[in-house]
């Protein structure tokens, strides 16, 4: 699904008016639909439901829905909160219709709070927020805050539903006004916007529900965000009756230490469960033991380490090392390695001195050594995929933790095209950035991935479907796939915490089996 900034959407609108769809078609659906999702979620008409409306598209798409609402007998109330037109058509006809019936409509659009305000509030079982769409591009004004304030502390007596964002919401970011509106559920219409998926916003957002609104699909319009997709058999590796492990390619996973001996067989299992044909670890000899008993089906390149059991490698190692790269398919480096000085200076004649034609996925440890090589992408030409949080993307940036989160989409975009390289984005709503400008979203946040050793089976994993033969593209958007919806499936059973990263490679199989049955 495509996923759209502010501009964007207006584009799509503007160019849906120029084909016979009008602003009031779109409004009517609109209002529609709010109405069904809240009439499925809350059947009994008993409920009561105040609507929260601003002056524009956003709250008349608000006035839409509470009318169907009222129609099937719910008790709903309009709370106008920023002045109306004179000839607003939607208000118009929701008095004409309910004017005969008790008050309804409330008009606190003076900024003045009243004790009328704070009983609605306090008495209502839905809210729903149709006070500011994507157009706001101001700060939330300390008056209007005030009433917005109030709906916060009532959160947890009520439910919250906001119109196509919440209200404060920056649709292009996600960075959130100190008034913003925090939903339980967010109806998107027509699209999903680029700020409903930002660890900044994911706690304001709730559930997220798109609604097909009736904008005409054959725009053109240059969208380069989308979100993933559930792959089908097509997506996967063919896999013959007559086949061997030679077939399915092989995987070299460099890296490991004494103090992290566990994450080399973290990615190795992971790249063994996604179908590779033969995996090896190339790693220090003091953790040679601890990776077979991990491992055992991996095979052992043994690198040299000094008295202290640190990296050793001399000119020949190096020779007999850059030989044994040119044998794999793909290769993955940096789970658990360490930086010390032998291992940047190991990172950098592995980089630097292999073979163009080499498939890397570089990961952890070896991120953070690039990150202090000068212009190290002038020296690593190669097609690679890059797979680093936050925290090594800051370090590989130069820029902060806040300023990345401030504008992800577009510092993922412009970093992707800059180094001529695949990133993937470790975090809530995983990115995948890729040299031509296009972006893939995962849409799904989940706080059971946050444990140690689920970015090495991560990584892992994509060097495991590299080696079958797949691009680094699909490798990087099939692995992200995955390993999100085998943590959505543990969560089911787990909740929010709990889970071990080996959790997540003991799954791979069954969870590819079910897409690889799929047509798509």
């Amino acid at each position: 699904m495509k996923i759209v900034s502010r501009l964007q959407m207006q584009a799509i609108e503007n160019f849906s008016f120029q084909n016979a769809i009008t602003d009031e078609t779109l409004i009517n659906n609109s209002g529609l639909l709010i109405a069904d999702f809240i009439a499925e979620k809350f059947p009994e008409n008993s409920n009561k439901i105040t609507f929260l409306l601003g002056s524009g598209t956003n709250g008349s798409d608000g006035i839409v829905a509470a009318s169907n609402l009222k129609s099937q007998g719910y008790d709903v109330s309009l709370v106008i909160l920023r002045p109306r037109s004179s000839n607003d058509t939607e208000l118009m006809k929701f008095k004409k219709l309910y004017d005969d019936q008790k008050s309804t409509i409330y008009d606190f659009s003076d900024n003045q709070i009243q004790q009328t305000y704070v009983d609605l509030i306090d008495k209502s079982d839905v809210i729903v927020d149709a006070i500011f769409g994507t157009g706001l591009s101001r700060p939330i004004n300390f008056e209007l805050g005030q009433f917005i304030q109030i709906i916060k502390e009532n959160h947890s007596t009520n439910t919250i539903i906001s119109v196509d964002i919440p209200s404060g919401l920056n649709p292009n970011n996600g960075q959130c006004d100190p008034f913003t509106i925090v939903a339980d559920f967010t109806l998107a219409l027509g699209f999903p916007k680029l700020g409903h998926y930002n660890p900044l916003s994911v706690e304001y957002v709730g559930e997220l529900n798109v609604l097909d609104i009736g904008l005409n699909q054959e725009f053109d319009v240059n969208i380069l965000t989308t979100s993933i997709s559930a792959p089908s058999f097509k997506d996967f590796p063919v896999r013959k009756l007559n086949s061997n492990k030679g077939s399915f390619g092989k995987t070299l996973i460099i890296g490991g230490s004494k103090n992290f001996p566990g994450s080399v067989a973290l990615a190795a299992n992971a790249a063994s469960r996604v179908g590779s044909g033969l995996v090896e670890g190339m790693i220090p000899s003091n953790i040679v033991g601890q990776f077979v008993s991990l491992t055992p089906e991996s095979i052992i390149f043994s690198l040299p380490v000094d008295k202290s059991g640190e990296l050793k490698v001399s000119p020949f190692d190096n020779v007999k090392i850059a030989s044994e790269i040119k044998k794999y398919s793909s290769i993955l480096l940096g789970c658990g390695l360490g930086v010390s000085e032998n291992k940047v200076q190991f990172v950098q004649n592995v980089l630097f001195s292999s073979d163009e034609k080499a498939n890397f996925v570089i990961d952890a440890d070896a991120l953070n050594i690039l990150s202090k090589s000068y212009k190290w992408w002038d020296r690593f030409k190669h097609k690679a995929v890059l797979t680093p949080h936050l925290k090594e993307m800051s370090r590989l940036t130069r820029m902060s933790i806040e300023d990345i989160q401030n504008d992800r989409v577009e510092v993922v975009r412009h970093f992707a095209n800059y180094w001529n390289k695949i990133i993937v984005l470790k975090g809530a709503f995983t990115l995948i950035g890729f040299p031509n400008g296009e972006i893939l979203i995962n849409p799904q946040s989940n706080p059971l991935l946050s444990t140690a050793g689920t970015g090495d089976v991560l990584a892992g994993m994509i060097a495991g479907f590299i080696s079958q033969g797949l691009s680094l593209e699909k490798s990087s958007e099939l692995a992200v796939f995955l390993h999100s919806e085998i943590a959505k499936i543990e969560k089911e059973f787990k909740g929010t915490s709990g889970l071990v990263a080996s959790d997540l490679y003991n799954k791979i199989p069954e969870v590819i089996n079910v897409y690889r049955g799929t047509s798509g």
